[in-house]
C-alpha cells in the first residue's frame, strides 16, 4: 500500500513538473534541469564508463572540417612526412554541431599518430579535440605529442609538447548533429558575454 501512495505522488509529481501550466510548475521546471538533468547525465556517463568511455563532447569549431583547404593542409601534410591517412581513425573530420565520444585511454602506448584526441592545455583551459601528429616517447610514463587541426595551416602555440597527463581520452564515435544543443548554448552564452 505505502508504494502505491509513493508510485502516486511520484505521477503527480512529474504531471506538474512536465504538464503543469503555473509558475510554480515552470519554476519547477527550470529546478529540476538543473538540479537533475546534470545528475542524469553524469550517472549515464558512469554507466557508460563500464565500457571504456571517458565523455562525450560536442565540437565547437571547424579545425577538423574536411573542405576547402583539406588539400593542402591534412593530405599534403602527411604526404610530405611519408605517413598514409588511410587508416586514421575520423580520417574524413567532423563538424562542429557533431558529438564525439571520447574512450578512456589507460597508457601512451594507445596512442599513435593519427588518432584523434581530447585535452585540456591547461587545467582553466577549453577542451581541444585535434589529431596526433607526432609521438615522442621519453620512457615507459614519459610521453609527449604534438597536435594539429585537420583544417589548421599550422600548429597553435600550445600544440607541440602536450604532456600525456593532459589526454582525456580519444576519439571514438562521431554522432552528427547532436553537439547542437552544446554548441547552441555556448555561443549564446558567449554572446551574452558570460
Amino acid at each position: 500500500m505505502k508504494l502505491k501512495k509513493i508510485f502516486e505522488k511520484t505521477a503527480q509529481l512529474w504531471d506538474f513538473i512536465w504538464h503543469g501550466e503555473s509558475i510554480e510548475s515552470y519554476i519547477a521546471f527550470v529546478i529540476f534541469c538543473i538540479v537533475f538533468v546534470p545528475l542524469i547525465w553524469k550517472m549515464f556517463l558512469m554507466f557508460l564508463g563500464l565500457f571504456g568511455v571517458a565523455d562525450i563532447t560536442a565540437v565547437m569549431t571547424s579545425s577538423m572540417v574536411h573542405s576547402g583547404n583539406v588539400q593542402q593542409y591534412f593530405f599534403n601534410f602527411y604526404a610530405d612526412r611519408n605517413i598514409s591517412v588511410e587508416n586514421f581513425p575520423l580520417k574524413d573530420g567532423f563538424l562542429p554541431t557533431d558529438a564525439i565520444v571520447i574512450m578512456k585511454v589507460n597508457s601512451p602506448d594507445e596512442l599513435k599518430v593519427g588518432d584523434v584526441i581530447v585535452y585540456k592545455p591547461c587545467p582553466s583551459c577549453e577542451q581541444i579535440i585535434h589529431r596526433i601528429v607526432e609521438v615522442r616517447k621519453y620512457s615507459e610514463t614519459d610521453c609527449h605529442y604534438s597536435t594539429k587541426g585537420d583544417n589548421n595551416p599550422g600548429f597553435l602555440p600550445f600544440e607541440t609538447d602536450i604532456n600525456y597527463s593532459q589526454i582525456q581520452g580519444k576519439a571514438g564515435l562521431r554522432i552528427p548533429l547532436l553537439g547542437i544543443p552544446r554548441t547552441a548554448l555556448y555561443y549564446a552564452m558567449k554572446f551574452l558575454g558570460m
